[in-house]
């Protein structure tokens, strides 16, 4: 598969995931009692975790896709390392979720996941459409 498709998959994979952690996390938070400071916290607290930590992530994994060419694995357009980081995050996801946590701060790290992701998908975004 072309260094393209491994791109747009990997856009699409990070953008369904933030569209689960996101609808989820909304709908705990709206209605709620300080729903709209909870969305903003939340949406602050996901542009900065993209821009300080998945940024370079996604960065290499575009780097890694684009030097990988054409005829690659379809799954394996992320390393093995990236994928046991994406383990890593489904098991502390798991883990807060059935935690005692409060919902609403589970809300908070679940839409703030999911801005991330968003912002991030812009990565692989810009380097499908150089490729």
């Amino acid at each position: 598969m072309s260094a393209r498709t491994q791109l747009v998959l990997a856009m699409l994979l990070w953008l369904s995931i933030a569209a689960m952690l996101g609808i989820r996390g909304v709908s705990v938070l709206v209605g709620g009692h300080l729903a709209l400071w909870l969305l903003v916290t939340a949406v602050a607290l996901g542009i900065a975790k993209s821009r300080f930590l998945l940024d370079g992530v996604a960065e290499r994994a575009a780097r890694r896709m684009i030097e990988r060419g054409r005829d690659a694995c379809a799954g394996g357009f992320f390393s093995a390392r990236q994928w046991m980081f994406a383990g890593v995050m489904i098991a502390v996801g798991l883990g807060l979720r059935f935690s005692p946590l409060p919902r609403s701060a589970l809300a908070v790290a679940q839409v703030a996941v999911a801005t991330a992701l968003v912002a991030t998908a812009r990565v692989f975004l810009r380097e499908a459409l150089r490729a």
